[in-house]
This record gives structure tokens, C-alpha cells and sequence, in this order.
């Protein structure tokens, strides 16, 4: 019976892995979605063509067609018209030959907002919502061009805090969360490290546990708070990593609508010193069950899933999963 129950538990969160990849992006997550979605679409272009205004909500246009002219992250092409089934104008109204910032991810509509001013690469956007401001203060902050470079970039290897988007001079706060436990974490003693710890880009795999019933155990949450006097607009600005016992990284919080992946990976030794951060106890317990899974390699899934069915109203319409556990010979 308990391994039945375990077999089951792992099923689900293939399931759900799955799902997430071909699901919408909840609509609060769209500006950071933007950065650490692969398939994203960021560009600057020209409004060619619209259709179909929802009269209920004129900021809801049907289908529109774009000209880009300045590439800021995906596979976009200047100068190729690129056409979208829906496109959203928040508190605004569409205007043909104006320039707009596009944002767009697989399975969303398009958001655009209007472009007040472009001076080189300094884009200043008409600031109409909340979306607009943090979108503003990632094109501020470079934040789309760097996950682009990582994007393209695969092998490359930069500091954890160049990947977090955060420096010393930002910081208010910096906690780790490990299994429902917060720690309040030496700002200088963090950054000492983060600034000269290097990861390695690996770009969205699958978590080496993903489909275990254990995937989720022991993964660290780090949350830098950003001083409010630092920001544009005084927008209050979090940011966020977590990295699991199996060295992967991830610019996740577990606020998000999807599941983590693995981006990024540090190596073994420096998952050790970051660590040495937690109480001794703590650290005791996470290097023992850390030896465990190295003594075992073995023992690690493989997943093998296939989604037969589509999303339709929050359901699924059915899912296969396959789970092979490989267990170490004797």
C-alpha cells in the first residue's frame, strides 16, 4: 500500500510538470515570466494592423499584426511582421504606426504598452499599471537583454548574484527558507559569497528528483529585499533563487505559477559553503542526506511523460506518466 501511494504521488507531479509547460502563465507572473521563460517574446515595433475590439473592454484587441524593429529577447526577426491571435492594451487604445514594447509568452495574449521615448537603449514606456512599472524597471535594470544572453548562452557562467539581479548596494535584507523555516541571513557575509560564487548555465532541464515522491524536500529559498530608496518609483523590489541539494539553480519562489527547473548549477563545494550559512544543525542533517544521494545515483527517476489530453477549464483532459526507478544492484 505505501508503495503504491508512492507511485501515485510521483505520478502527480509528472502530471503536473507537465502541465505547467503547456498551461498559461498566471497573469500576476507575466512581467517576471517574461525573463525566465525561454519561449518569451520581447520586442519594440510598430502596431501595423489591428481587429476586433472587445467593446466591453477596448484595451482587449483580437488580432493584431507587429513589425519589429529592435529585438530584445526570443526568436524575434527585425523587420518581419510577426501576428498574434490576441493582444491586450492596458487602460489604453491601440494606435496604429505607434511604437510599443511587445511582451509575449506561448499561451497568453500579447501586452503591449506604449513606448514614450527610445533614445539608443534607453526605453522609457507610457506607464498605464502595475505590469508597466516592473516591466520598466527590468528594461532599467537590463534584466530581459541579460536572461537573453543566458538564453543563447548555454555553458556560460556568471556570479549568483549577477543571475538574482541583485548587489551589495541594493540590499535590505537578505533570508534563506528551508522546509517551512526562515533564516535571516549577514548581508556582507552573503554578498561575500554570491558575488564570487560562479554558475553554470544548463538553461531549463528537468530537477534530477522531479517525479519522486521527495522532489521538493530540502530545497533552499533565497529572498533578497531591496531598500525601497534604490528603486524607481519607490517600488519595493524582491528577488529570489532557490538551488536544491542536487546543486541546481533557479530564479524561483514558491509564490510562482510553475514548477522549478533546473537553470543553472553550482558545484558541490560551493552548495557546501552555501550552507555553512544555516544553523550547525541543520548543516549536519542536509550533508547527511546530501551523501545518501550521491552513495545512491542510481536511484534517481527517470521520467518519461506524454500529455494525451488538452487543458480544458483547469482540468486535464488526461495525462500518461511513466515513472522507471533504476535502483542500484546489489
Amino acid at each position: 500500500m505505501k508503495q503504491t501511494t508512492k507511485k501515485i504521488t510521483a505520478i502527480f507531479f509528472v502530471i503536473c510538470l507537465l502541465a505547467s509547460a503547456c498551461m498559461p502563465v498566471l497573469a500576476g507572473d507575466i512581467p517576471e515570466a517574461l525573463s525566465y521563460e525561454d519561449d518569451a517574446k520581447i520586442f519594440i515595433g510598430t502596431l501595423v494592423s489591428f481587429s476586433d475590439y472587445d467593446e466591453a473592454n477596448r484595451s482587449d484587441v483580437k488580432e493584431i499584426t507587429a513589425l519589429p524593429i529592435l529585438k530584445i529577447k526570443g526568436e524575434v526577426e527585425v523587420g518581419v511582421e510577426q501576428t498574434y491571435a490576441e493582444c491586450y492594451f492596458p487602460k489604453a487604445t491601440p494606435k496604429q504606426g505607434v511604437e510599443y514594447f511587445f511582451g509575449y509568452l506561448p499561451g497568453n495574449a500579447v501586452y503591449a504598452y506604449e513606448v514614450e521615448s527610445r533614445i539608443y537603449d534607453k526605453i522609457t514606456l507610457h506607464i498605464t499599471d502595475e505590469f508597466s512599472e516592473r516591466i520598466q524597471d527590468y528594461l532599467d535594470e537590463g534584466l530581459y537583454e541579460r536572461e537573453e544572453i543566458a538564453r543563447v548562452n548555454v555553458g556560460r557562467k556568471i556570479t549568483l548574484s549577477e543571475y538574482m539581479g541583485t548587489s551589495r548596494e541594493l540590499a535590505k535584507k537578505v533570508t534563506f527558507s528551508l522546509n517551512g523555516v526562515t533564516y535571516d541571513i549577514d548581508i556582507d557575509k552573503f554578498y561575500e559569497f554570491s558575488d564570487n560564487v560562479m554558475i553554470t548555465n544548463v538553461k531549463n532541464t528537468i530537477l534530477k528528483r522531479m517525479g519522486a515522491d521527495d522532489w521538493a524536500d530540502d530545497i533552499l529559498y533565497i529572498t533578497v529585499d531591496h531598500r525601497q530608496d534604490t528603486l524607481s518609483d519607490g517600488f519595493e523590489k524582491v528577488t529570489f533563487a532557490c538551488v536544491t541539494r542536487f546543486c541546481e539553480v533557479d530564479r524561483y519562489s514558491q509564490m510562482m505559477g510553475r514548477l522549478p527547473q533546473c537553470d543553472f548549477t553550482m558545484t558541490w563545494e560551493d552548495l557546501a559553503k552555501l550552507y555553512t550559512f544555516l544553523p550547525e544543525d541543520v548543516q549536519r542533517e542536509l550533508y547527511a542526506k546530501n551523501g545518501a544521494a550521491v552513495a545512491e545515483p542510481d536511484a534517481t527517476p527517470i521520467v518519461i511523460g506524454v500529455l494525451v489530453g488538452a487543458v480544458v477549464g483547469g482540468g486535464i483532459g488526461g495525462a500518461v506518466g511513466v515513472i522507471i526507478a533504476r535502483k542500484k544492484k546489489k
